[in-house]
């Protein structure tokens, strides 16, 4: 959930947003009513970079899109709990997605 607080309360409350940044939260810091930052636990960034760096990457970008359109066409698989990499495979085998 997202704690908006100001810059005054933000320098005063800091500690505690630190603590609720590893509860999953977020805290946007506001000045005169504008969010001009946001506080977010270093996983999420990581894990932003990294999102980054795929959408930038000109092939990443086009696989993505045509797996889009193959989900929009019905062309996935639809298995029951956690697959195993061998049942993905034997799955997509049989039903034409894979070949070999």
């Amino acid at each position: 959930m997202d704690t908006f607080v100001n810059a005054t309360e933000a320098g005063q409350r800091f500690l505690q947003l630190l603590d609720d940044l590893q509860e999953g939260d977020q805290g946007v810091v506001t000045r005169h009513g504008i969010p001009v930052a946001v506080l977010i636990d270093i996983e999420r960034l990581e894990t932003l970079k990294s999102l980054v760096k795929l959408w930038q990457d000109p092939k990443v970008l086009r696989a993505m899109t045509e797996a889009s359109e193959q989900v929009k066409e019905g062309h996935v698989l639809r298995m029951t709990g956690v697959p195993k990499i061998e049942d993905i495979l034997k799955t997509a085998r049989t039903q034409g997605f894979l070949r070999g």
